[in-house]
C-alpha cells in the first residue's frame, strides 16, 4: 500500500537511494525490484544458502535495463513466480534459481533439498554464522558501493565460507 511513498519520501521523510531487499514475501522481491528499476535505484540482496553468502546487487543505478533476477530472463522469473505461489516446493526452488542463480543449491543446502541426510528442519536450514556473516558482507559491500565502487559486472558475489573461496 505504501511502496510509492517508501521510494519516493514524503510526510517528512526522504526518497531512499538504494534499497536493501531481505525479505521473504516473494511477490514483494519482485515488486520493489520493479519500483526501484523504474527509479534508478540498485538494489541489494543478501541470502544466505548452506555454506554460501550471496550477494546480488541489481544495479539500476548505471543500467535501467538491467535484469530482475541473476538466473533468469524477466520473462521467465515472472512465469517462476507464477509457479511457485502453487505450493509446489521444486516450483519454490525453480524461483530462487531463477532469481539467485541455479548455484544457490551447493554444498549441504542443495542435499537437503533433495532430501539427503539429515533434515533439519521442514523449512529452509539456515546456519546462524552464515547469515551474519552474510550481514557483514552486505554492510561492506554497501559501504562500498557509497563510496563509489562499481558493482561487479556480473552483478553478484558468492562467498563460499565452509571452502573459503568466493567467486563473482
Amino acid at each position: 500500500e505504501n511502496i510509492d511513498r517508501f521510494f519516493d519520501g514524503g510526510e517528512g521523510e526522504p526518497p531512499i537511494d538504494m534499497l536493501v531487499e531481505e525479505m521473504d514475501n516473494l511477490d514483494l522481491k519482485i515488486l520493489v525490484r520493479h519500483a526501484a528499476r523504474e527509479r534508478g535505484i540498485d538494489v541489494v540482496m543478501l541470502s544466505d544458502f548452506g555454506h554460501q553468502a550471496h550477494v546480488w546487487w541489481n544495479p539500476f543505478r548505471d543500467r535501467a535495463d538491467a535484469p530482475i533476477g541473476y538466473g533468469a530472463d524477466d520473462a521467465t522469473l515472472t512465469a517462476a513466480l507464477a509457479a511457485a505461489k502453487t505450493g509446489d516446493r521444486a516450483k519454490v526452488f525453480e524461483f530462487v534459481a531463477a532469481l539467485c542463480g541455479a548455484d544457490f543449491a551447493g554444498d549441504q543446502f542443495g542435499a537437503w533439498m533433495r532430501g539427503e541426510g539429515e533434515q533439519p528442519t521442514g523449512s529452509l536450514p539456515q546456519s546462524g554464522a552464515t547469515a551474519m556473516a552474510s550481514g557483514a558482507i552486505g554492510g561492506k559491500e554497501i559501504a562500498l558501493r557509497i563510496l563509489g565502487a562499481r558493482v561487479p559486472d556480473t552483478g553478484r558475489v558468492v562467498y563460499d565460507l565452509l571452502n573459503r573461496t568466493a567467486r563473482g
